[in-house]
């Protein structure tokens, strides 16, 4: 038997959402639920080890900014696109897509035109990332 300990946010409709690690993928499991109500302060007084963040980081950064005001500058012209949906395909659906053989994700790449698809700096460091740790 294997454990998960976490903090979770329950919402408004009383729902938590929990995320299994992935070789627990596609098959069946007992969950045994244990919860305890955490008060904020407690939520506020995380260890640095369970935020990643240091004690204070956020007092110390948020509205710090001291010198010229942060603004974005004019942007110039830009393509006009015919309304349509954009797909922004996350690593996994990008590594089946360049492996080789078929997948219905290179079937649903080609059913679109290129420009119709995008491809974001964070899948981009996480395929490059990948690459190089790969033994292939």
């Amino acid at each position: 038997m294997k454990s998960l300990h976490m903090r979770a946010h329950v919402d408004a409709q009383g729902t938590v959402t929990l995320t299994m690690p992935p070789e627990m993928a596609d098959q069946d499991v007992e969950l045994v639920v244990v919860f305890e109500p955490v008060t904020p302060t407690q939520t506020a007084e995380l260890p640095t080890e369970a935020t990643g963040w240091s004690p204070g980081f956020w007092e110390r950064t948020a509205g710090a900014w001291q010198g010229e005001p942060l603004t974005r500058e004019p942007q110039g012209e830009y393509e006009e696109r015919p309304s349509g949906m954009i797909y922004l395909p996350d690593t996994n659906a990008w590594i089946a897509y360049v492996n080789p053989g078929d997948s219905p994700v290179k079937s649903q790449f080609q059913a679109h035109q290129p420009t119709d698809i995008a491809f974001c700096a964070v899948v981009k460091a996480e395929l490059l990332y990948g690459a190089y740790r790969s033994a292939r």
